[in-house]
């Protein structure tokens, strides 16, 4: 099952955060799989992921909070802040750069009679901090030592490797911790990189520029390796989840696959005409912390801690020790890292706030699920034939019919032509009028049961969520605007996500224009402002289609269309400026004529002016 941000938990996330992740009390019924109020003690143990290291702000003023790098606004921290008062002690002890043997310490501390623990954990024994700094951001990268390092992570994912008896120690530690009908969620890895594109390859990711040379390129061939190594690594925990979860006395196990959800959004490094600048626009919906990658990084001193792996067991007590000695866990002999990392530094290629956001909705998705089994319940989503409307929702984004309707062959025949060869619950995405009011992507994405693809009926699916998605929804809608969403159709989900939410609302149910238009010897100038039509071409089939056959083929010069971020004081939310011949401004643009055939309004003042 894919959550949809936007749909299940954007309301419920969006109150904590305009609250400022205040408590949520809600009166619940105990029997409802996404009842959450049974949990009373929650606990949240791991690596850096869980710990959250440069996410909001440090956790608490505890040393163990700065030694650990454990941070304010993580998925734990946002899961529990959900709960809301019915958790009696939220305990989280996660902490940067611990490995299997760190982690079995957190679990030692914890109180007996768990009703929920969320962790992850993996990463560090496979010494992937050291892949990034030998492969991507250290400070002398080369391909040899990038080789070695995916060589042993590798080795340790394989047959025979020591790996999966790790993470099967720490999975089974936990149970002896959790109240009956306990859950425990495994949160696994996502990919970090878009490698379909050429994008990054020449940029310079290196944390610090020694001379040392170019470092390893971030090729389309090495993004895809590091990819496949994560694809793996979450293999191989589910793998150990489903044994361990067989053999557990207490706790329900399952585990929250978030990696599905960053190539769905453009939450990736290295998407196409993304900046090398973080904090531009075009990096918005990136899931992960990353530096200045131009060829000029803005970054000064680095001399701070180098980074740590939490290798010690010597404060680790009976009986956990000698668990571990049953179990064996093998210490992945990292070393120690060249970078030099604050947090500041330290964060990239870790979550930043909306990827600790998108994996507390997939976390919480499977406590429901989990908890739907236990109670001898379906799972709380069910593929069905269904339609979900955003609008219906609360989302105030909308779109022309028009706009959406003319790219459904397009889509669904884009997808045919990609579908990928033996591969199974694949995702395919494509973006429509950029920059525009009416900038959409078009979504198909797969269960993993599922890997053909029919696009008749890709574009009924699509024609089914254009159509029956008005907004707003109930209300009338002389204009047509469509909001999206979202239909499931067995293993096969199709979804519209519009991008503008900040256009007039509610939706104009006419379309409007201001219109000034002026003499200049030669010529004639107009200034119009409009909203309501135009809404996704540029003006360029629309208004300017119209202006030729009236003012006469070769008149209209001087064009700029511009859309604005948003509306105006007057609810306008594009500006054209052009020039056309004299004497053309009565008979095309004081009575509409124009404005009617471009879609715009018919009745009511033209364009008014001198000369």
């Amino acid at each position: 099952m894919l959550p949809i941000l936007e749909a299940t938990l954007s309301l419920a996330l969006a109150s904590i955060v305009s609250a400022g992740i205040s408590s949520i009390g809600i009166s619940r019924d105990l029997d409802e799989p996404d009842d959450y109020s049974w949990i009373k003690k929650f606990a949240a143990v791991g690596d850096s992921f869980t710990a959250g290291i440069g996410s909001g702000d440090l956790y608490d003023e505890t040393d163990n909070s700065y030694d650990c790098s454990r941070y304010s606004y993580t998925y734990p921290v946002i899961m529990d802040h959900f709960f809301g008062p019915s958790i009696d002690k939220f305990t989280y002890t996660a902490c940067s750069g611990a490995i299997s043997m760190g982690i079995f310490d957190q679990i030692n501390a914890l109180d007996d009679d768990q009703d929920v623990v969320i962790l992850t954990a993996g990463g560090n024994d496979l010494c992937l901090s050291k892949i990034i700094d030998k492969c991507i951001a250290g400070a002398a990268t080369s391909d040899d030592a990038c080789d070695a390092a995916i060589k042993h992570a590798q080795d340790a994912l394989g047959s025979g490797g020591y790996f999966k008896d790790n993470i099967k120690g720490v999975l089974t530690a936990i149970d002896s911790k959790m109240a009956k009908n306990g859950i425990v969620v495994q949160v696994l890895y996502a990919q970090y990189f878009n490698d379909k594109t050429d994008a990054c390859t020449s940029e310079d990711w290196q944390i610090i520029d020694l001379d040392a040379g170019a470092g390893v390129s971030l090729s389309k061939k090495r993004r895809t390796q590091f990819n496949s190594l994560v694809v793996d690594t979450n293999k191989a925990i589910k793998e150990v989840v489903e044994e361990v979860a067989a053999d557990a006395k207490t706790m329900t196990l399952v585990t929250a696959d978030w990696d599905v959800w960053a190539p769905l959004t453009g939450g990736q490094f290295c998407e196409p005409d993304a900046s090398p600048d973080p904090e531009d626009d075009s990096n918005n919906n990136v899931m992960f912390f990353k530096l200045f990658t131009g060829k000029t990084p803005p970054l000064e001193s680095r001399s701070l801690n180098t980074i740590r792996y939490d290798n010690d067991t010597s404060s680790i007590p009976e009986p956990y020790l000698s668990e571990m000695s049953k179990r064996d866990p093998v210490d992945p002999g990292c070393g120690s890292s060249s970078l030099s990392l604050p947090d500041w530094i330290g964060k990239i290629f870790h979550p930043n706030g909306l990827g600790h956001e998108v994996i507390a909705a997939f976390a919480l998705d499977a406590i429901a699920d989990a908890r739907a089994k236990i109670l001898g319940q379906g799972p709380v989503c069910p593929i069905v034939d269904k339609t979900t409307c955003y609008s219906s929702q609360g989302s105030k984004a909308y779109a022309s019919a028009e706009s959406l309707n003319n790219q459904i062959d397009d889509f669904c025949s884009y997808v045919k032509d990609n579908v990928p060869e033996n591969e199974s619950g694949w995702t395919r995405s494509k973006k429509y009028y950029e920059g525009t009011l009416d900038e959409y992507t078009m979504i198909v994405s797969l269960s993993d049961n599922a890997a053909s693809f029919d696009e008749s009926e890709c574009k009924d699916a699509i024609g089914t969520i254009i159509n029956g998605c008005d907004v707003p929804s109930g209300g009338d809608n002389p204009m047509n605007w469509k909001g999206g969403g979202k239909r499931v159709e067995g293993e096969y989900t199709y979804t519209i996500n519009i991008y503008r939410t900040n256009r007039p609302w509610p939706p104009p149910d006419k379309s409007t224009q201001a219109c000034e238009g002026w003499y200049k010897f030669l010529f004639q100038s107009y200034d119009m402002y409009g909203a309501g039509w135009a809404t996704y071409d540029y003006g360029q089939k629309s208004l300017m289609k119209e202006i030729n056959p009236c003012c006469g083929s070769g008149s209209l010069t001087g064009w700029t269309f511009d859309y604005f971020d948003e509306p105006d004081e007057n609810g306008y939310e594009w500006h054209a400026f052009f020039h056309t011949a004299i004497g053309t401004r009565r008979r095309c643009f004081d009575n509409n004529n124009v404005q009617c055939a471009a879609g715009g309004p018919c009745d009511g003042g033209g364009c008014r002016g001198n000369g």
